[in-house]
């Protein structure tokens, strides 16, 4: 019996649950209609711009005459093409100012910055110097050329009259140095060339290096028993 009762529940159960799922769900949606509202009126203003009050008596120009006259200050010159005051103040700052900007000085707000650069030492032009001999054996000697005067050197020897000192003579050339003075150049070079001094067209302390003619004939290079490198 107790079985039998149960069973039942569960069908009733059943039914019920499958009745709630297929039942309409716009049924259960509440629908309202909109309530009627009262219409406001429209607002008329009842003076112009907002303003309730009488405007002919602002727009009376005589009405600012007399507050003018108390308050306003007149005046005369004797000279009307003079400046007063504060005219000729202004006349005078102007003046400055343009003296300034036409004679193109800088404020003294503006430093300079210290000079920095190397200062380059002039070279002084050198005269046209030659070798026209060299003689390398027990001692060594050379003739040196400069303009119409001829010189036998040795190293370790000052040139008469100036500040140059023979430092190394070799088979091609010899090394002068200045010595006791800072100008430039503080050393020269001179080489052996053969031939005549018009021949030879470089400046300085010799042709940069280059014989204008290379030794030839009696002008061998010096032997182990001495000899001379082609004089003239």
């Amino acid at each position: 019996m107790k079985a039998q009762n149960k069973t039942m529940l569960l069908i009733g159960l059943a039914t019920a649950i499958g009745m709630v799922g297929c039942a309409d769900p716009n049924k259960q949606i509440a629908t309202t209609e909109p309530v009627p509202g009262k219409q406001t009126k429209e607002y008329i203003p009842t003076a112009a711009a907002g303003v309730q009050k009488d405007i002919t008596k602002s727009q009376d120009p005589g009405r600012y005459l007399p507050y003018i006259s108390r308050t306003a200050s007149y005046g005369h010159r004797k000279n009307p093409f003079a400046l007063n005051a504060d005219e000729a103040a202004f006349d005078r700052q102007q003046a400055a100012e343009k003296i300034v900007l036409d004679g193109g000085q800088i404020g003294e707000l503006y430093e300079l910055p210290p000079d920095t650069l190397p200062q380059v030492e002039p070279v002084e032009p050198q005269p046209y110097r030659r070798l026209s001999g060299i003689l390398i054996g027990d001692s060594v000697l050379a003739i040196l050329e400069q303009g119409n005067t001829s010189t036998i050197v040795r190293p370790g020897q000052m040139l008469p009259g100036t500040d140059w000192k023979v430092i190394s003579i070799d088979q091609n050339r010899a090394i002068l140095h200045r010595v006791g003075s800072n100008r430039a150049p503080r050393e020269v070079e001179v080489r052996l060339e053969i031939g005549f001094p018009s021949q030879s067209s470089a400046p300085g302390g010799g042709n940069n290096g280059t014989p204008n003619n290379p030794p030839a004939g009696g002008g061998n290079k010096g032997s182990a028993n001495g000899g001379a490198a082609g004089a003239n």
